[in-house]
């Protein structure tokens, strides 16, 4: 589980203590906090980092750990029965993981955060229409669609999305891989080709 997930869950918690009248612990913030600090990693990314974190001197940032391992370990036992494995299992590997430290610094944490993947660059729908304007002029030409064809499989800045996306364009086709689309661009021009070459042989025929 995302560590942002059992801050979630953690978080639903809180009216619990609210319709009892009493106040939040300050584990369950703590431990949020420590979570939320650690936001986009997983629950064993997070522990596996804390293994190797460096110990933190008491400090006013730093947050005290022990209560936050005792509040963890009674949660734990709490939900042993009810709870799902998935979140049973990432709960005892973070408390084992916090264990170590006496406090912990969120500061710290946040070099752990996933780093975001980066934005898939825009399709570039100008090259797709000039090489399908291409194709779709010389469709039947078997010298001219020829080298319209060898244009688009050589191209160096066609990308396989833009690729598969001129394949659908021009043979209504629905692919995966660049192979794929290639050999559904040819294969309507050569389905045209076999058409014309039946046509004229039954044409042929008839005269005869």
């Amino acid at each position: 589980m995302k560590c942002d997930e059992i801050a979630e869950a953690l978080e639903r918690l809180e009216p619990l203590y609210t319709v009892s009248h009493c106040g939040v612990p300050r584990a369950l913030t703590n431990f949020k906090m420590l979570l939320q600090a650690a936001s986009g990693t997983t629950a064993s990314q997070f522990a596996k980092k804390l293994d190797k974190l460096s110990t933190c001197a008491q400090s006013e940032e730093a947050i005290e750990t022990e209560e936050i391992v005792i509040f963890a370990e009674a949660l734990f036992a709490f939900l042993d029965r009810a709870g799902k494995p998935a979140l049973l299992k990432d709960l005892k590997q973070l408390v084992t993981s916090i264990k170590p430290h006496g406090f912990i610094n969120p500061d710290q944490l946040t070099q752990f955060r996933a780093a975001s993947k980066p934005s898939a660059e825009p399709v570039r729908s100008d090259l797709i229409n000039a090489h399908h304007r291409s194709l779709e002029q010389s469709l039947g030409d078997e010298v001219g669609f020829t080298s319209a064809f060898r244009a688009v499989e050589l191209d160096p800045n066609l990308r396989a999305v833009e690729l598969i996306a001129l394949a659908k364009q021009f043979s209504f086709a629905v692919v995966k891989s660049k192979s794929a689309a290639l050999k559904k661009i040819w294969a309507r021009h050569q389905a045209l080709m076999t058409s014309r070459a039946k046509a004229a042989a039954t044409a042929g025929r008839i005269a005869g």
